[in-house]
Parts: C-alpha cells; sequence; structure tokens
C-alpha cells in the first residue's frame, strides 16, 4: 500500500485520526479558526486548489497562529498533490518557528519524499524531543511517528533505513510484550499485525539472515497471539537463502 494512504491520516488537524494505522475513517475533524473551516472542508474533500485559495487569503493576517494554519493548508496541498518540493518548503519555515511535534513531523515526511533522507532523521529527532513536552501530549506519539516514517522510507526503497525504524518499532513490543490490539490503542502504539504487515517488503529486501534473525528475536518477547501471528507471517515471506 502506498505510503500516501497512510500519510493522508496524519496530516489533518485531529491527532486522533492517525493514532492507528486506517482506523477512525469517519472522525469529525477540530477546526482552531473559523475562517479556515472552510479551506479544512475543501481539503477533506480532496479539492485542493479551492483549499489553498481560501487558505492564501490569510497569509497577511494579523494573528501569527492563523497564518501559521493557513499556511499549514497550503503545504498540506502541495504534499497530497505530490509536490514535495513545495510542501517542503512552507514545512521548513513552518517548523524553523514551531514547538509543535506535528509540524516537525509533516517535515520529516515531506523532506523523505524528496529523498533528503539525513535531513529527514534530524527533523525526526527533533519531532521526538519535542513530543516528550507535557503540551505536546495530544500530538503524534514516538512508535507511530516510527511507523510512518518507516512507511515514507519503504516506499522510497530505503529498506535498510526502514528497518532501522522497524527495529525500533519491535523494542516497544516487546517491551509489553502484549500484542492486543486495544492495550497497543492505549498507549499511542501501531496495531501489532499493521507493523508486522508492513515489514514485509523492507525484510524481502534486506539480508535474510538479518530478516531472520529479526522474526525469532521478535517472536521470543512478544505473548502467544503475537507469536502465532509472526509464524503465520513467515509462510508469506520470500526470503532467499
Amino acid at each position: 500500500m502506498s505510503v500516501l494512504k497512510y500519510l493522508k491520516k496524519i496530516i489533518l488537524p485531529e491527532v486522533d485520526a492517525f493514532i492507528v494505522p486506517l482506523e477512525n475513517e469517519n472522525k469529525e475533524v477540530k477546526i482552531e479558526f473559523i475562517e479556515l473551516k472552510e479551506a479544512w472542508d475543501y481539503f477533506k474533500k480532496e479539492e485542493f486548489e479551492k483549499a489553498r485559495a481560501i487558505a492564501n487569503n490569510h497569509l497577511t493576517d494579523h494573528r501569527n497562529t492563523l497564518q501559521h494554519e493557513a499556511n499549514k493548508i497550503i503545504a498540506l496541498t502541495y504534499f497530497r498533490q505530490g509536490d514535495y518540493e513545495k510542501s517542503t518548503s512552507i514545512f521548513e519555515r513552518l517548523a524553523s518557528n514551531s514547538t509543535n511535534t506535528d509540524d516537525w513531523f509533516n517535515l520529516v515526511s515531506s523532506l523523505t519524499l524528496i529523498s533528503k533522507y539525513s535531513e529527514s532523521e534530524i527533523a525526526l529527532k527533533k519531532a521526538i524531543a519535542l513530543r516528550a513536552n507535557p503540551e505536546n501530549k495530544n500530538d503524534i506519539s514516538i512508535p507511530n511517528m516510527r511507523y510512518y516514517y518507516m512507511q515514507s522510507l519503504k516506499e522510497m526503497e530505503q529498506y535498510q533505513r526502514a528497518f532501522t525504524q522497524l527495529e525500533v518499532l519491535s523494542d516497544f513490543y516487546t517491551q509489553f510484550t502484549i500484542t492486543d490490539s486495544t492495550f497497543l490503542y492505549m498507549r499511542g502504539m501501531p496495531f501489532f499485525q499493521h507493523t508486522v504487515d508492513s515489514s514485509k517488503e523492507i525484510l524481502e529486501n534486506i539480508s535474510p539472515s538479518v530478516s531472520k534473525k529479526w522474526i525469532s528475536t521478535l517472536k521470543n518477547g512478544i505473548d502467544n497471539y503475537g507469536k502465532e501471528y509472526l509464524i503465520e507471517f513467515e509462510q508469506k515471506l520470500n526470503l532467499s537463502n
């Protein structure tokens, strides 16, 4: 599945819409500025030019926070249209003046999709550091940042970099040991099944011995349900000898 299917969940201003991938499809979006409600409505309907036209009218508003939100809408419309150079330029400007985790993670995603991997890693570290601030407790969780970053890297066929994120995610799962979806959801973790299924392309494009070791290590650190899911998953893998 294309990373854009996943990233579509993380660019609306309601955090809960992307805590669990592919869930909460019909969740109402919380709008901070009534002036931008119509722009967000057009954005949700994928009428990006109309959304951008409305947002452009508020770029000189006397409220800096409204200017920020308008710029974000514009950046997101470019992002969704695949113009990552333009979206990155705006996201960089927004993040430079922001202590919001989500602003920085939008930059991470956009940088990745223009092959600026070193810069995206730096931005990810910044986003993770900001997430520790209590003021950002409702922003995207660190495990979900790792998950979506892994998806972006996989989309760009950066399999070794994606595997690095996969290893960190597996550490989270083995720390909890429990792979129940509700349990993980309550702790800001992506579903275990989604992470494992998403790992297939990554594991098939790195060293087979490394892939097998990853599965074995994960299997030894999780509950029986997770073990059974991994056993079934192994049968689907195409690892060269």
